[in-house]
């Protein structure tokens, strides 16, 4: 149960009931560091009032993916895949300046 008031800072979470929990990968330092860089990046890119149902999607897609190797390749992954939900995402096909296509 949430409290909000209008023109507080400070807000009174009463109750919550958890339904799953996601394993974010405690027993590797790099693993917790790239998902705390995936939720710092999210937070930054979403209004927290209501944020993007598709941005969700995958941020929860990305939690709940099993520890890879090299935790900085799914972050990676995240930040492309999070650019393209957000209609972000750069034209990587051709050079900028030209418009030569890549090969």
């Amino acid at each position: 149960l949430y409290y909000f008031k209008e023109g507080r800072t400070l807000y009174y979470l009463r109750e919550i009931h958890v339904h799953s929990s996601i394993d974010t990968g405690r027993s590797s330092l790099a693993r917790m560091a790239s998902s705390l860089a995936v939720l710092e990046l999210t937070d930054g890119v979403c209004f927290w009032e209501s944020p993007e149902a598709r941005v969700v999607d995958l941020l929860v897609e990305y939690l709940r993916c099993p520890a890879p190797e090299d935790p900085v390749l799914l972050f990676l992954a995240y930040e492309t895949a999070l650019l393209e939900r957000l209609g972000a995402l750069p034209e990587l096909s051709s050079c900028a300046a030209c418009g030569a296509r890549s090969r």
